[in-house]
């Protein structure tokens, strides 16, 4: 079996597919474009109401990180104990790594307080069940859904939205197509509605078994008339090779 994830590489995800007897392949669909100037001044201002930051992928970690090293330390001490509301393992990951690497908030102080939720519709259950409807701060990308910050505001939350970076076409993604285009394959897996857009433009029939990396992504690929094959419980790697794998299981069986 063959399996093209559109995607940079990941390390993870080629040792866990090759473990199940899986080849890997790997096709970036998306590059990005960091914006950290609207952050580092509104960081430079200090929290004022703010009392916490809703964090929703890797890339607004990245440009926190960025934006956060231009701060001087009295800068810096001002947003030391807000709380941080993370979207997936994968981003929390990366902002411990941050941490660790000493990238933005100050050495030396109690880590901030990280709440880590599988997915942007259970961090708003979580927000919403507390008492005190509170401000804060979105880092968001350019193609960010509506549902999360939506549900926040009609639930009494004030929210204020700096976008972090924008989502683009990755300049390779045609020539890389094309290298791949003799290649055999079995899956293709999608990680996102503007990959699965970039990448239909392009190859409009994967003539392959797909799968999604989450509902939101497998919802838009059903939308545009292509069957979905298998969708990861959790947006992991773990979880995704293991809806594949069941469903391959399951179609030997019948």
């Amino acid at each position: 079996m063959q399996v093209c994830f559109f995607k940079a590489h990941s390390e993870d995800y080629q040792t866990r597919t090759e473990l199940h007897g899986y080849g890997a392949r790997f096709i970036p669909v998306l590059d990005q474009t960091y914006t950290s100037e609207p952050l580092t001044r509104l960081l430079a201002q200090g929290p004022a109401t703010i009392s916490g930051i809703i964090i929703t992928s890797q890339r607004s970690v990245t440009t926190l990180a960025q934006s956060c090293q231009l701060l001087d330390s009295q800068q810096c001490q001002a947003w030391q104990g807000i709380p941080l509301y993370i979207v997936g393992e994968t981003t929390t990951k990366k902002l411990q790594s941050t941490l660790d690497q000493r990238l933005f908030f100050l050495p030396n102080q109690p880590p901030p307080v990280i709440v880590t939720t599988d997915h942007a519709s259970a961090l708003a259950d979580q927000l919403l069940q507390q008492q005190q409807k509170q401000h804060l701060l979105f880092l968001a990308g350019d193609k960010r859904r509506d549902d999360l910050p939506n549900r926040l505001c009609k639930g009494g939350y004030k929210l204020t939205e700096i976008q972090t970076y924008e989502t683009c076409r990755h300049p390779d993604l045609p020539r890389l197509l094309q290298d791949h285009a003799p290649q055999q394959q079995d899956w293709s897996v999608f990680f996102s509605p503007s990959g699965v857009d970039y990448f239909l433009s392009l190859r409009p029939d994967p003539s392959t078994k797909i799968a999604a990396i989450g509902n939101t992504t497998a919802s838009h690929l059903q939308k545009l008339g292509y069957k979905v094959h298998a969708v990861a419980r959790k947006p992991d790697a773990p979880h995704l090779l293991e809806s594949m794998i069941e469903y391959d299981q399951n179609s030997i069986v019948d």
